[in-house]
């Protein structure tokens, strides 16, 4: 149980930098293509970045959210993160300027929620 706990807990450090850097991207990624020259010739490259980053944080945050709720039941992280991939995917679908920046923004923050969400519920399970 301590194991799990432990790489569950590293998971979500781990999920926490990757949502961080997904939100970092969403809000960079309209003031590199607009200010540099360089940068709007290789958009498609730079576009190229998001499914990949949203892959990893799919697949981390699952990892370490279904890991805990297995071991200890509690639920909220797994609506905090559905509700952030959903806000995410909603963004890709959309496609309205500032529309899609707030709606991956906001996703990737409620993912960094459910992993701060879950490392306190195993910090109280510790104990």
């Amino acid at each position: 149980m301590i194991k799990a706990i432990r790489n569950s807990s590293f998971l979500d450090n781990c999920g926490i930098g990757v949502s961080l850097v997904c939100s970092i991207h969403c809000m960079a990624m309209p003031f590199i293509l607009i200010s540099s020259a360089f940068a709007s010739i290789h958009s498609e490259r730079l576009l190229m970045l998001e499914s990949p980053i949203l892959l990893l944080a799919i697949i981390i945050g699952s990892t370490a959210v279904f890991r805990t709720y297995l071991h200890l039941k509690k639920g909220h992280p797994i609506i905090f993160l559905s509700i952030g991939i959903a806000l995410i995917i909603l963004g890709g679908i959309v496609e309205l300027s500032w529309t899609e920046t707030a709606l991956r923004i906001l996703g990737s923050f409620c993912i960094v929620i459910s992993h701060i969400l879950n490392k306190r519920i195993l910090r109280t399970a510790r104990v």
